[in-house]
């Protein structure tokens, strides 16, 4: 029994580690990985208790865009975050690697970087907060980000025809 539960906590100390490479790497694959990056201005917070598809409970906001990086962010959506006040489920506490750790309730009228995935509750688009998200109030180093992240994404390569999963169409 001892050792299962060492087992357990060691392998979620693993999967805590920090991402390899350096942290340009780090914002750059945050960035690739993302469906939309953009900055925004914090609206109004609410609590969202767990469902079956979200066994957590969440904070989410709603936001003003104040400047997009990468996608196009759909103004009616909410940023979403697990709530770090809330105990974990499926043994994932608050401040997991699954989720970005940062606290929304109380953060209105706060300009946010944010890096998220998509996805849909009750028919209203979600963005998850990823690696990467910050408040940009008071955050040493985050012009210098926000001026590459601008960089990359006016360079980012279009999609190639045969890349990727279309690959093997192209090679025959």
């Amino acid at each position: 029994m001892l050792l299962a539960v060492a087992l357990a906590a060691s392998s979620a100390a693993l999967a805590c580690l920090p991402v390899p490479g350096d942290p340009i790497q780090r914002e750059t694959r945050a960035c690739r990985d993302a469906d939309v990056v953009f900055v925004a201005t914090l609206g109004e917070t609410a609590s969202v208790a767990p469902d079956a598809d979200f066994p957590w409970t969440m904070s989410t906001s709603s936001f003003e865009v104040v400047e997009v990086l990468r996608g196009s962010p759909d103004a009616d959506a909410r940023i979403a975050t697990e709530d770090p006040a809330e105990p974990g489920l499926r043994r994932l506490p608050p401040h997991s690697c699954l989720g970005s750790g940062l606290r929304l309730a109380g953060s209105e009228g706060r300009r946010l970087l944010v890096f998220a995935t998509a996805a849909t509750r009750d028919g209203r688009t979600l963005y998850r907060l990823a690696r990467g998200s910050r408040f940009l109030d008071n955050c040493s180093g985050c012009d210098d980000a926000l001026a590459r992240l601008r960089r990359h994404a006016q360079t980012e390569p279009a999609d190639l025809p045969g890349a990727g999963a279309d690959i093997a169409p192209a090679l025959r």
